[in-house]
């Protein structure tokens, strides 16, 4: 799993949104509304991005600014981009 993955996994764990495996990704509760059943998911793509999409019409930035994350947040430091 890729840093920004851990790092999106670490800010919902903190904002209370329990997210859980997935097949080869996760789902949560959205942050940026309210949701009984989660309508988040979380993923990796090939070059080691976190992808994130609610399933009930929140924007990515205002799923991002519920956790205090930015979208540059979502990719691999290029330190990190030479290890996959």
């Amino acid at each position: 799993m890729s840093a920004p993955v851990e790092s999106v996994l670490a800010a919902l764990r903190s904002a209370g949104c329990s997210p859980k495996r997935n097949g080869d990704g996760y789902t949560a509760r959205c942050p940026a509304h309210v949701d009984r059943t989660p309508s988040l998911s979380i993923g990796e793509g090939n070059d080691g991005r976190a992808l994130l999409k609610c399933h009930a019409g929140c924007s990515l930035a205002n799923v991002l600014s519920a956790v205090g994350m930015e979208e540059r947040d979502l990719f691999p430091r290029r330190s990190e981009r030479g290890r996959r």
